[in-house]
Parts: structure tokens; C-alpha cells; sequence
């Protein structure tokens, strides 16, 4: 291709390549196409290659092909579902990269384009576990429990989720209020108790704390 671009015998014989079973080969061939598909505006065939120089083991490399991809999805086809299954791929490839949160983030938007609210919260709940940084971790948590509470209306999935966002920060005040909320409108006056003690604990108010206790 770098002597004659564009050279269809060559291209096909990539292609053959690219479906192949030759690991090493497709990640090759892939890595020759995307240049080619790039400069014709070839979306979906891009959007392939790029997902398979995506299978190397390099991680970087891995997360640039799948940060493209996902550009590619979103900009160039205006494809939010195959944006959101490609950017579920990165956050998956990014569980120890700097840049987890903006993935994650991305990723919420494309699911609340694609209307897969439900597969977002699916995903989170999978990779949460395996997130390294903690704060982040609790943020995946608390994304899950929001989601499932103001996206879904799945209030049952919701405190379970904000319960285990206290579990690794007893004191979080938005979590707290959240379930507050929602043993109220349980009618669930054991939880709710409980909370509203919580609640008390935590606070640095002497009147707040009363009133929580009345």
C-alpha cells in the first residue's frame, strides 16, 4: 500500500487476513487497513479494523484503538448503540487507566442515547469489583444506584446500591438521604429508622440530630 495505495488486490488480501484465524496476522492487517479505511471515510469497515487491532496485548494501544472506534461509532455513523457497545469494550480495557472516569462517563452518555440504561447498570455492576481506585470505585457504585433509581424506577436495585456505597463510606450524606427517601416511600419503617439513626450519628448539628431522632 505505501507504494501503490488504495491497490484493490492488496486490500482484499488484508481483508482475507483481517477474518482470519492468524491472531498476530489480523492485528497486522488491521493496523495497515485503518489509515486506508480512514482516509476513504469507510466507517463500519474502520469501526472493524479498529476493533481488531483492539485484540493486542499492549494496553495502550488496546484503549486507543477502542477510544477511536468509539469516535468513529458516535461521529462518523451516528451509531449511539454500537458507540455504547464499543465504549463498553474500553471501560473493560480500562479498569487501572487515568482515564476510567471520563470512559465511564462517555459511556453514560451513550447508553442514555441509545436507551440501554439497563445494559449501562449491567456493566457497572460487573466491573465495579475490579475498578483499583477507590473513589472511583464508589462512584460506580453510586452511578448504578442513581441510574437504577431516576433512569430505570428499579427502587429495589437502587438501595441495594447506595447500602453499598455506605458500606465503603458510612458517612456518605447522598447515599443516606437517598435511602431515606426510599423507605419513606416503602412505608419500610425498620430501614428507615435505621437510616434516620445514621443520619444522627453523622451529623454535627445538635438540633438536626433531635429532630432526626423524634
Amino acid at each position: 500500500l505505501a507504494l501503490a495505495p488504495g491497490h484493490q488486490g492488496t486490500i482484499e488480501a488484508l481483508e482475507d487476513v483481517l477474518t482470519g484465524n492468524d491472531r498476530e496476522g489480523r492485528i497486522l492487517a488491521a493496523n495497515v487497513l485503518v489509515p486506508h479505511y480512514q482516509s476513504r471515510a469507510m466507517h463500519s469497515e474502520l469501526i472493524s479494523a479498529l476493533g481488531v487491532a483492539a485484540e493486542t496485548d499492549d494496553p495502550t494501544e488496546k484503549l486507543d484503538a477502542l477510544r477511536r472506534a468509539v469516535e468513529v461509532a458516535d461521529i462518523g455513523l451516528g451509531e449511539p448503540t454500537t458507540a455504547f457497545d464499543l465504549a463498553g469494550r474500553a471501560v473493560r480495557a480500562a479498569l487501572s487507566d487515568p482515564a476510567l472516569a471520563d470512559l465511564i462517563t462517555e459511556l453514560g452518555r451513550h447508553a442514555r442515547a441509545s436507551n440501554r440504561q439497563r445494559d449501562l447498570v449491567q456493566l457497572l455492576t460487573e466491573v465495579a469489583p475490579e475498578v483499583m481506585d477507590g473513589d472511583l470505585q464508589l462512584e460506580v457504585l453510586l452511578t448504578v444506584a442513581t441510574v437504577a433509581r431516576h433512569e430505570l424506577a428499579d427502587a429495589e436495585l437502587a438501595k441495594v446500591y447506595y447500602r453499598r456505597v455506605l458500606e465503603g463510606q458510612p458517612e456518605h450524606e447522598g447515599a443516606l438521604d437517598a435511602l431515606d427517601d426510599l423507605y419513606r416511600d416503602a412505608n419500610d419503617n425498620a430501614n428507615l429508622l435505621e437510616i434516620l439513626r445514621r443520619k444522627a450519628e453523622v451529623t454535627t448539628d445538635a438540633q438536626t440530630r433531635v429532630g432526626l431522632l423524634m
